[in-house]
């Protein structure tokens, strides 16, 4: 790893070298630091946070990482950045992914709206968000905020939530627990490694912590910004009565509930993050040591190549040898089919007429990447 450090050049390869020791060291506690200026954050709890931002900055140090620790103090561990990722506890922040609920945004205007234009001017896409899409949003967010009287049926992602939980009931707790383990079931927090990367912030020890919930608490439940997430009447501890009539101090706050958290896609809190290193070999950003060519060298020695068999081909026209056309069209012949499944993409992003071209079109699977060239009344 030590070599790995010494040879940082870029974020990517700062992640993949502190791998083992940030992210499970880091990352799976970020859900468990709170808000330092919160008047219920105790003196202990305080230290560790300090404990944390002094353990990673000591780290840099040691391995002179100085564009680390500035990233690090400018993005995450500065007062007016804190607030931005733990527990995402600021009102204008959602705790949902909202990768997932932008990939749901897009695909409504693509498949419910643009499919039917090639190409669409951009007042064309301005006049379809205005008019077609947005009323659309505007009815059904009037729906769920207007209470009608009538059913409405439940999210979701709470069958999922009481999926979890009756499993949570259902897992042993190996004994003896791990004094490690501190578990406050009247705040509904614990210091297991499973709560805080738990998509519900939930573990056995906080579950089997607090007596058998009821059917409708899984109807009624709801979450909450700051501990304890989770608030009910009857969340109640094991052997503590004074919860009972759910008048708690913790049951009296509201306004930190979640303004349309029951409206949370299915998954959206545990969806896998994107590969945002896909592109990376796209782009000539490899150090000048790097014996490896970049990806302009690469591609231009390809092209040369091409352009130098095909004026070898076209010397052979003259004699009409049968035998050299076969081996061209047997040798060659997966490297013809993507150069017909690119033209044939080309030509229909230039054409007028017809539909787009999808991008998960199984016959022009292999020319995904391809881009067109525009076309001639476009120049």
């Amino acid at each position: 790893m030590q070599a790995d450090v010494e040879n940082y050049l870029d974020a990517e390869s700062f992640f993949d070298a502190l791998r083992a020791q940030f992210k499970e060291g880091t990352v799976n506690l970020n859900a468990a630091y709170p808000i330092p200026s919160d008047a219920s954050v105790s003196t202990r709890e305080r230290v560790q946070m300090c404990w944390a931002v002094a353990g990673m900055y000591k780290f840099c140090v040691e391995h002179d990482l100085r564009e680390v620790w500035a990233y690090l103090w400018e993005n995450w561990y500065r007062s007016s950045r804190w607030e931005l990722w733990a527990r995402s506890m600021h009102p204008e922040i959602p705790v949902l992914k909202t990768t997932m609920i932008l990939e749901s945004h897009w695909r409504r205007i693509k498949h419910d709206f643009l499919h039917h234009f090639h190409m669409p001017r951009c007042d064309l896409l301005a006049w379809i968000l205005i008019v077609k899409l947005a009323p659309n949003y505007y009815r059904k967010l009037e729906r769920l905020l207007t209470d009608t009287g009538r059913y409405r049926e439940l999210p979701t992602w709470r069958k999922d939530f009481k999926r979890a939980w009756r499993r949570a009931e259902k897992t042993p707790i190996t004994l003896p627990v791990n004094p490690a383990y501190q578990t406050n079931a009247k705040k509904g927090l614990c210091t297991c490694p499973s709560m805080p990367t738990s998509r519900f912030l939930i573990c056995k020890h906080y579950v089997q912590g607090v007596e058998r919930v009821p059917p409708v608490f899984f109807l009624e439940v709801k979450r909450h910004r700051t501990a304890p997430f989770w608030r009910h009447p009857s969340l109640r501890p094991l052997g503590d009565e004074s919860a009972g009539d759910g008048t708690s101090e913790d049951m009296a706050v509201e306004h930190d509930t979640l303004p349309g958290s029951d409206d949370a896609p299915p998954g959206s809190d545990d969806a896998p993050p994107g590969s945002d290193d896909e592109d990376d070999d796209l782009v000539d950003t490899r150090p000048d040591e790097d014996d490896r060519p970049t990806f302009l060298e690469a591609i231009d020695e390809n092209i040369d190549v091409i352009m130098e068999f095909a004026r070898g081909l076209k010397f052979q026209r003259q004699f009409r040898d049968q035998r050299m056309l076969d081996t061209v069209e047997k040798e060659g012949a997966s490297f013809l089919r993507l150069a017909r499944a690119c033209l044939r993409k080309e030509k229909r992003m230039q054409s007028t007429r017809g539909d787009v071209p999808s991008t998960w079109d199984k016959s022009a699977g292999s020319a995904m990447y391809y881009r067109a060239r525009p076309a001639a009344s476009q120049i």
